[in-house]
């Protein structure tokens, strides 16, 4: 995720002791496969918790993520919790974003507001055939939806290697907990029939850090994002 925070959520009331870290920290996993022209992670979609002395701030995002072998850009789709209000509920969002440098398109407001309870959630990122444009997909149990601009966002790249994020801001109350699975990437850029074959060969992990959070390698297919002690 690129920090874009300007418009993203509406005004809220001050709370006193409100956040000492404002910053995004977050991990970025990597597969070695630098050849993808998607990536499509099965993310679970949850009310995790969010701090209270935070409201202002606080948020847990989570997401697929396609960044060019250059490492300067991204397009990445996934969901994002935060409160409603101050001293109110949690909503989630599913959004997408395009980041080519310091420049963005897209943010956590670019996207549906959906149930915080849905669970295992499909996004994928996908390219658009002979552009450097991508698209942007979810499925929560029907098939996948597109959701962005309908032509696709331009990002200045066609095809890197497939990531998952997973990134929270608003001190140590606020979970970065995540457990992304079904890893897979598109292999052949034209393809329009069955073109998830190919799973992710490994995931490593790629950069970022989460105080008090690390990652965790479950397989070539699955990691988790668990509570530990670490520093950053």
């Amino acid at each position: 995720m690129f920090l874009l925070v300007g418009s993203i959520v509406p005004a809220r009331l001050a709370y006193a002791n409100d956040c000492v870290t404002v910053t995004e920290q977050a991990y970025w996993i990597r597969s070695s496969d630098s050849s993808a022209f998607g990536t499509q992670n099965t993310i679970p979609v949850k009310d995790r918790a969010l701090a209270l002395d935070c409201m202002v701030e606080a948020e847990n995002h989570h997401t697929a993520n396609i960044r060019d072998t250059a490492s300067t850009t991204q397009a990445e789709a996934g969901y994002v919790e935060m409160y409603a209000s101050a001293g109110s509920g949690h909503v989630c969002r599913f959004f997408w974003e395009v980041g080519v440098g310091s420049a963005t398109v897209g943010d956590f407001s670019d996207g549906p507001q959906v149930s915080c309870t849905l669970g295992s959630t499909g996004f994928r990122v996908v390219n658009v055939d002979g552009t450097n444009k991508w698209k942007f997909y979810y499925n929560t149990g029907s098939g996948y939806t597109q959701f962005g601009p309908s032509g696709g966002q331009d990002a200045g790249f066609h095809r890197g290697y497939p990531r998952g994020e997973s990134g929270r801001r608003g001190d140590p109350g606020t979970s970065a907990a995540d457990d992304q699975s079904g890893l897979k990437w598109k292999a052949v850029r034209s393809c329009t029939g069955n073109c998830w074959t190919s799973s992710w060969s490994t995931n490593a992990l790629d950069n970022g850090c989460i105080h008090d959070w690390v990652y965790s390698r479950v397989s070539a297919t699955e990691f988790k994002i668990v509570s530990g002690t670490h520093s950053c």
